[in-house]
């Protein structure tokens, strides 16, 4: 089993660390008034909205980089790891502070458990030909008339 990471995201805009709360968020709750940067997650619950992810992987050399690895026939193994922004230390000890009443807010990291995705070599389908098709009775149409 190979280990394959994606590019290094050189050109990818960087993410910088927050220093102080955005305006839609309030100092003295996570969640009121609801905002799109924090969660309160309850002990034992799940995340509500849940957190979603759209991933794409190229799974032919087709293109001209050819950059990716030919994985048609083979098995695919995946991880993600999602990492929350990271906060200055100001902030970080702040929140917890603010915050106690909600729990402690979560900085970490979270590894998913392992996706294994069997690659077809070739995919199964019908060789594409251009044919005429018939005419249907039921259309008024009768040998092309």
């Amino acid at each position: 089993m190979n280990v394959f990471k994606e590019h290094l995201a050189l050109f990818d805009p960087a993410i910088k660390v927050m220093k102080r709360l955005p305006a839609d968020v309030s100092p003295d709750s996570p969640t009121s008034p609801r905002n799109d940067v924090f969660t309160v997650i309850p002990a034992g619950g799940e995340m509500n909205p849940p957190l979603l992810e759209e991933i794409t992987l190229p799974v032919s050399r087709e293109g001209a980089l050819k950059r990716y690895p030919d994985l048609r026939g083979h098995k695919v193994y995946m991880k993600l790891r999602f990492v929350h922004r990271d906060l200055s230390a100001a902030l970080k000890t702040e929140l917890f502070d603010r915050w106690a009443a909600f729990g402690v807010p979560w900085t970490g990291s979270l590894t998913t458990n392992t996706f294994v995705f069997d690659v077809p070599s070739a995919p199964q389908a019908a060789p594409c030909v251009d044919v005429p098709t018939p005419a249907h009775p039921a259309q008024g149409l009768v040998n092309g008339k």
